[in-house]
């Protein structure tokens, strides 16, 4: 039998979009235009992860975009990005609370800003390896 998973969406980056966008209003741009810095507020972030526990929670998918600054391609990540090993030390701690990470990658390319230069390279050779490499 099929276990049930009950599954929480967390985004650590969320460079996916870049310009107004006629679903979003003004006070959405904060969320939804491109930023050269981590949005993602390590209280609330530890707050909401601590909590999903309690809450029957027990998978998370972490959309990652640019919050990490991957070894192969450091120039996608923007200020505040966490290493690869702050991230690693991170899927530690959730799975030490019962959470099941699942990192997420996000190719489309209506929401590939967090990919910097290489967003405008779909169907290329170089894109293609960047994505390979990550």
């Amino acid at each position: 039998m099929n276990k049930l998973c009950w599954v929480l969406l967390l985004h650590l980056g969320y460079n996916m979009w870049k310009e107004k966008d006629a679903l979003f209003t003004d006070e959405d741009l904060e969320y939804v235009n491109a930023s050269d810095k981590l949005i993602c507020d390590t209280s609330i972030w530890n707050e909401i992860t601590g909590m999903i526990p309690k809450c029957g929670i027990d998978t998370l998918v972490i959309d990652i975009g640019e919050g990490i600054r991957y070894q192969s391609h450091p120039e996608i990540a923007i200020e505040g990005s966490w290493s690869v090993e702050r991230f690693k030390e991170e899927l530690i701690r959730l799975r030490n609370l019962g959470i099941t990470p699942m990192p997420k990658l996000n190719f489309s390319t209506c929401h590939d800003v967090w990919l910097a230069e290489y967003s405008r390279c779909v169907s290329t050779k170089k894109y293609y390896q960047v994505c390979k490499n990550l």
